[in-house]
């Protein structure tokens, strides 16, 4: 079964960690993959059902705000390549 393009357009994505829900929304979302969400999966079934449109990764983030521009930019070229990206390991580099 295919995936209307007038019903999905586009799929947002970004990962969490469950904690209170206003400050996680606004401060503490994750980039794809360092979360609890099943992010691959998530993907791998919409790829399956036909959706081949374009994907956004939204990252409500205190902590990737607070990142020098420089990686920020890195960290974004790293997931259009498909890699899983830490925060934690891209502020140890820097």
């Amino acid at each position: 079964m295919a995936i209307r393009s007038a019903a999905a357009l586009c799929r947002a994505i970004n990962d969490w960690v469950a904690e209170e829900w206003l400050d996680e929304v606004i401060n503490k979302r994750k980039l794809p993959g360092e979360g609890e969400f099943p992010i691959r999966d998530y993907v791998r079934v919409f790829r399956e059902l036909g959706y081949g449109g374009p994907w956004g990764v939204e990252v409500l983030s205190e902590e990737l705000r607070n990142l020098p521009i420089e990686e920020i930019f890195e960290a974004r070229r790293q997931i259009r390549e498909g890699k899983t990206v830490s925060l934690e390991r891209l502020e140890s580099e820097s």
